[in-house]
């Protein structure tokens, strides 16, 4: 199946909204990203006629996470326990109560089924081929219970989030310190 093609109006937003958070988490002073040190989304720009972002550079390599690598137990560690510290620094820098729009918010329960639903879709077309279908429909039968869980008397909050992280998408260093 060919994929469909984008039109330059959707290009436009995607892009918009990219330099928009990448402006809002230099803004909050989170150092894992890269800082956007110029672009255009528009396709009328006199440099190129395509929307375009320069960004910073992180030092180091990509993340390789297989079966084989990293090779010991240590440096799996060390590095999930820097993305807990860094996922956890992004959530506490941008989080902030969400506007109040009914038409546009969704409960916890739905937000995680999304994801949840996403992922079992990727598992099923093979794309994510460590993964079985079973654990997912289980982690989706756990998450009715998050509603419950939550102080509905607290005011919803929403802060930014890396949903489809990948190990391509971390920088490392050789001592498997992640640099970006």
């Amino acid at each position: 199946m060919a994929a469909t093609p984008c039109l330059p109006e959707s290009i436009t937003v995607m892009m918009e909204v990219e330099m928009g958070i990448l402006a809002e988490l230099s803004d909050a002073g989170f150092a894992w990203s890269p800082r956007l040190i110029g672009g255009d989304a528009s396709f009328d720009n006199p440099a190129l006629s395509l929307p375009y972002m320069v960004l910073s550079w992180a030092p180091g390599n990509p993340l390789k996470w297989t079966d084989a690598l990293p090779r010991t137990e240590e440096h799996r560690r060390k590095i999930l326990r820097q993305l807990v510290d860094i996922q956890l620094d992004l959530v506490s820098r941008t989080m902030k109560p969400t506007e109040s729009n009914a038409s546009s918010s969704s409960s916890a329960l739905e937000f995680l089924t999304g994801i949840i639903d996403g992922k079992i879709g990727r598992v099923a077309e093979g794309k994510i081929p460590q993964l079985d279908p079973r654990s997912c429909f289980v982690h989706r039968a756990l998450v009715q219970h998050v509603d419950s869980e939550i102080d509905i008397s607290l005011p919803p909050m929403t802060a930014i989030t890396h949903w489809n992280l990948t190990s391509r998408d971390i920088m490392v260093d050789d001592e498997f310190n992640i640099t970006g």
